[in-house]
């Protein structure tokens, strides 16, 4: 899968292409985060930045429950030097673990260890 990334995408010359490389990134994404046990559920493209033709498209994050929440900072922890809960950048303390597991209308999504209720 070819990626365009900053100035590449906003030189891409039709709108075919950017809304093909902008779900291209987001199903991407949603992929690896699943594999991970993540599941973001307002995960897409934003249609407003596929209008504008002086900037890249953006990918929507979207809103998720506190659970899930949780788990993608306990997984963006294992990235941070020294591992989770410590070696942040500036001495910033990470803290990680599966809080409540919190509701919202789509329910808890993930438990400890990505494993689903």
């Amino acid at each position: 899968m070819e990626r365009m990334e900053g100035a590449a995408m906003v030189r891409a010359t039709t709108a075919r292409e950017r809304v093909r490389a902008a779900e291209a990134a987001a199903t991407e994404l949603g992929s690896v985060l699943r594999a991970l046990g993540i599941t973001l559920p307002s995960l897409g493209i934003d249609p407003v930045s596929l209008a504008s033709s002086s900037m890249a498209p953006l990918v929507e994050l979207g809103r998720c429950n506190l659970a899930t929440a949780h788990r993608l900072a306990e997984v963006l922890a294992t990235c941070v030097p020294g591992g989770p809960g410590g070696g942040a950048p500036g001495g910033a303390e990470v803290r990680t673990g599966i809080g409540a597991q919190g509701g919202g209308q789509d329910g808890p999504q993930v438990g400890p260890r990505g494993q689903r209720p």
